[in-house]
């Protein structure tokens, strides 16, 4: 699908739609005036052809679509005829049953999502048809639809706006999102302000430090010398009366016993040839699981399907021209001329090809059903097949499975008296490394002294600590000249700062110079702040200097015409404009619509009447 530009609106059919029960059918020109009495179906065509086009009505609700149908009805057609740049003519039909809905551009199939390729996003559509969907529909979201559009200003067409020193200090630099690089120098002086704050409050405190660092220091010395003092004496009390070799030859034995013990447990039990069948199995069970009915009737099946899907479409084609054929028209499929003398003669064709597609279409469907039959038989027979090996599988895991669990428990009966051998010897070791640990020592004392080696680590350990302490961080700034260089740094960055500013305010001029052709319609969609020279999202709406809640309804719709027209010249399309209420309006004199033109107007008592200015006068085209 390759995008519309510009189109206008030929002829509309409407069917179950809103209070159009039967099917109505409307042509129109460039200029269209539609009046009638309220509730005649004037602003139903606007959401007609809002619905055909983007899925939702004029005012782009997409809550409950139900609405649309007739009282009673649960089926909405709408045929819109439409003629493109090029002088060519296409239709567009969108079908909605209950809550199924199907498109057909030209009698091919799409989807919405071809639509929106073809005439743009919903809004951007709705926002030129609907002179008041802009604002009042899309509220702060115009904004962003606004954005998208507008055209990017180079950062070289920037830069040439600007003064050379402002240039000079932007010219190396990426501005591709210059709002944030703006923060990320903010935040660079900030951070470069506290530093100079923390040097100096670090430069003032350096020596207090260093006085206070060094009497603790000779405190804690003097603790370590008497802590080492105190385990010497203990150390010499605990090696009394004790032979630590001949205690030290037994402990050695004790371990090589242990070791040979333990060495000759630890042969596990041996599942490898079982554990390797139940890889296998697991395998296989894994592989038949997984694999899937593949069908060897699929290609026939789609074939004979599509087949007689063409056919049914071909049925509903014919049947639907015949229905329609009367004297005066040409037929769409001969192309000549109905008339009284010929008329019986192309009905009977009709019906001859029509029942021929019908012969066909019960031909191909009995095909049809039994090539999915026999389709059906063919994937129970492989489910069959398949579970029965699932089932064979899984028995034979469990069976292995179950091998797996006695050779273990066989292996564990030998292992539990090796177990209790090594407990024993392990109970001799531990109760020896007590006596050498305690030697000639009471309870109480190797408490002491275990408490006191303690204490010499940590002490040890505070001291290098403290030794170690040069005072690096707080006398890295301490220069003068440091905290100078920081503030030369500042004033750098603050230079730099007013030149983004600069820079995206000229940015922001460029980007809304296209808003200049707004005639009493004025957006705005940044401020700057002036203390701060900061860039802020905004969104203000005004028509003649009056915002937008204050406007009548008549200024309503001729500040929307003026939106409509900018949407245009952003998206570069030229799409039609439905003025509803157009009674409100007496006279259009800030912008002359471009392209197809609808006005709706209310007028008292009187039946619907669709009126192409300029040329013939249509109270409906048509009633099928």
């Amino acid at each position: 699908m390759n995008k519309i530009n510009s189109f206008k609106i030929i002829e509309l059919a409407v069917e179950g739609f809103k209070n159009f029960a039967e099917k109505r059918t409307f042509r129109f020109g460039s200029m269209n005036a539609i009046t009638g009495h309220n509730g005649q179906g004037k602003s139903s065509i606007a959401e007609a052809i809002a619905y055909a086009i983007v899925g939702i009505p004029f005012f782009g609700t997409e809550q409950n679509l139900d609405r649309l149908y007739t009282i009673g009805g649960k089926k909405v057609t709408v045929e819109l005829t439409i003629e493109v740049e090029d002088g060519s003519a296409h239709k567009l039909v969108r079908n909605r049953v209950n809550d199924k809905t199907d498109i057909t551009y030209d009698g091919i199939s799409i989807r919405q999502s071809d639509l929106t390729v073809m005439f743009g996003e919903k809004d951007v559509f709705l926002s030129i048809f609907n002179p008041l969907y802009f604002i009042e529909v899309l509220g702060n979201d115009g904004r962003n639809l606004l954005e998208r559009y507008l055209p990017a200003v180079p950062h070289e067409t920037i830069l040439e706006s600007l003064s050379e020193p402002i240039r000079a200090l932007l010219i190396d630099k990426t501005m591709s999102m210059p709002e944030t690089f703006l923060e990320n120098i903010r935040t660079d002086i900030r951070e470069l302000e506290s530093t100079i704050i923390y040097v100096e409050g670090q430069r003032d405190l350096l020596d207090s430090q260093k006085k206070e660092v060094a009497a603790v220091l000779q405190q804690k010395q003097k603790e370590l010398a008497e802590t080492e003092g105190a385990i010497t004496a203990l150390e010499t009390k605990r090696l009394q009366g004790i032979n630590l070799a001949v205690m030290k030859g037994r402990l050695d034995a004790l371990y090589k016993r242990y070791d040979d013990v333990s060495k000759g447990g630890l042969t596990s039990a041996d599942t490898a040839a079982v554990d390797a069948e139940i890889l296998t199995a697991t395998a296989r069970l894994e592989q038949r699981t997984a694999e899937v009915f593949v069908s060897k009737f699929s290609q026939p099946i789609a074939e004979t399907r599509a087949t007689v899907e063409q056919l049914k479409e071909r049925y509903y084609k014919e049947s639907a021209i015949l229905k329609e054929l009367a004297p005066g028209i040409v037929c769409p499929m001969c192309k000549q001329m109905i008339t009284e003398q010929n008329i019986d003669a192309v009905k009977k064709s009709f019906d001859e090809s029509i029942a021929a597609v019908m012969e066909k279409g019960r031909e191909y469907s009995s095909q049809l059903s039994e090539l999915l039959e026999i389709e059906g038989k063919s994937k129970d027979t492989f489910d069959q097949f398949k579970s029965d090996d699932v089932k064979n599988l899984q028995a034979r895991i469990t069976d292995l499975q179950n091998q797996r669990v006695r050779i273990i428990g066989e292996k564990n009966v030998s292992l539990q008296s090796r177990g209790d051998d090594l407990m024993a010897i392990k109970g001799q070791i531990q109760s020896l490394e007590a006596d050498m640990e305690s030697g000639s020592l009471s309870a109480d004392e190797v408490q002491t002294l275990n408490g006191l080696r303690k204490i010499k680590d940590d002490l040890a350990s505070e001291i290098a600590m403290r030794s170690d302490a040069d005072f690096t961080e707080g006398a890295k700034f301490k220069a003068d000249s440091d905290i100078d260089r920081l503030k030369e740094s500042i004033e750098g960055k603050r230079q730099l700062e007013t030149a983004v500013k600069f820079y995206i305010a000229e940015r922001v001029r460029l980007m809304f110079a296209g808003f200049d052709m707004l005639q009493r319609v004025k957006i705005v969609l940044y401020d700057v702040v002036k203390k701060s020279g900061e860039i802020k999202d905004t969104f203000k709406f005004s028509y003649e200097d009056r915002p937008y809640r204050f406007l009548s309804l008549s200024e309503k719709i001729r500040a929307g015409l003026e939106i409509s027209e900018l949407m245009k010249r952003l998206a570069e399309c030229n799409y039609p404009v439905f003025i509803d209420n157009g009674e409100s309006v007496p006279v259009i004199d800030n912008i002359r619509p471009s392209g197809q033109v609808f006005v709706s107007q209310v007028v008292k008592g009187a039946p619907l009447n669709v009126e192409i200015i300029g040329g013939e006068t249509r109270t409906e085209a048509k009633a099928a």
